[in-house]
This record gives C-alpha cells, structure tokens and sequence, in this order.
C-alpha cells in the first residue's frame, strides 16, 4: 500500500473529483431535488489515503468517503491505481436517491462496457491507458439487502436490473424509495493502467469482495 500512498499528493481530489490519466472522474449523489455537483460538503476531512464529505439536509444526510484501495488480483495483473467512492446516505424524510460515476474527457476515447461477474463496468482506453468504472451489479446489491449489508431488507425484492443503467461516460445507480430513518451504502470503484498488456486487470481490480472494501475503508480513516 505504500507505493500508491506516495501518489495521494499528485492527484487533485476536490470532494466529488479525481484527476485520472484521462481526464477528471465525477462522482455524484442526486435526489428528486438537488445534485451534490457545485454544493460544498458542511465538513470535509482529508487524512493520511483518504477523503471523507459530508452534506446534511433537510432530508437526509450524506457521506461520501475516497480513498485508495489494494485490489486483489490474479498474480499475473497489476494495476497502476485503485480508488474506492463509497457512499453512505441517511433519509430523513422519503426519498428516492441516485449515484453516479463518469469521466469527463477531452480527449477522443474508446469506450465499452465491461460487465464481470458481479460487476458492472464500463472502461476507457487512448494509446497505452485504460480506465474502468465499476460497482456492483442487482444480483449483489440484492445479497447485500439479504443481510443488511448497508442496504434495507426490503430491497432485496425490490432491486431489479434497471436500477442500474450505463451512461455515455460512466454509471448510474438508482435505489428504490427509502424510508424515514432508512440508510443505504453504495460504493463505485476505479481502476487504471498505462500498460495495455495490462488492460483486463482493470476489471478485476473494479470487481472486489464487499468484505474487503469494508475492511480497507477502516483501515484508511
């Protein structure tokens, strides 16, 4: 973990952005009425490999937590960078929420979906670079709300697959209607590599174990 520590300082990562290879990557949390996009968090941590953010409204409260994570891999894959957005969102009211993850670029890219078992991803690539954006796909959000893994029991028949959809650039999750007092966790993970030789890695690195997320997220506060 320490090679990719040393890499914190050379990235700008303003709340909801992070400077990739390609270009800026945007995450966002949306409601029926307002796009975290432009507001400032009423509290913003930066420590050691990590981010934290947080917004409270009327109607709910968000945090949003960036940090780096050590994907494991097949020993044969490597990947330059791993960054983990993590989501977590209280309703204080009724609502209905969504997350998105995109790039935007300037440059004239590749781009295609790459779902994995699990995973939905989308991935971009120019010359050697390539970039993936992933989070997990109904099935896994559905084992989550099982068990109430950071998801309400609920969920798990109301969660389907057009709850999660590609944008032109990235990916949107859309949850299905939270109570008063309800809490949701979603989380969006990205990967790159300059080695094109190295271009499936990305997928794996964006396909990792709830479990394993949790755990390096305590480990970065």
């Amino acid at each position: 973990m320490s090679t990719m520590l040393t890499t914190w300082g050379k990235m700008k990562t303003e709340s909801l952005q992070l400077l990739t290879p390609l270009g800026y990557l945007f995450f966002n949390c949306r409601t029926l009425n307002k796009s975290l996009l432009g507001i400032q968090p009423d509290k913003f941590i930066k420590k050691n490999s990590s981010t934290i953010s947080y917004w409270k409204f009327d109607d709910c409260v968000i945090e949003f937590k960036c940090f780096y994570l050590v994907p494991k891999l097949p020993p044969e894959m490597a990947v330059d960078e791993c960054i983990c957005g993590i989501w977590n969102v209280r309703a204080l009211k009724e609502q209905e929420i969504a997350f998105d993850a995109y790039l935007d670029s300037k440059e004239q890219l590749s781009i295609w979906a790459e779902p994995g078992e699990g995973v939905i991803a989308q991935s971009f690539s120019k010359n050697q670079h390539k970039i993936s954006i992933g989070t997990e796909d109904e099935e896994y959000l559905r084992q989550r709300a099982t068990v109430q893994k950071g998801l309400p029991q609920h969920f798990m028949h109301e969660i389907n697959a057009s709850a999660i959809h590609y944008l032109p650039n990235g990916i949107s999750v859309t949850l299905p209607k939270l109570s008063k007092n309800e809490e949701v966790q979603v989380q969006f993970l990205v990967a790159w590599t300059s080695n094109a030789t190295q271009g499936i890695s990305t997928l794996y690195a964006v396909d990792q174990p709830f479990d394993r997320i949790m755990e390096q997220s305590r480990i970065s506060r």
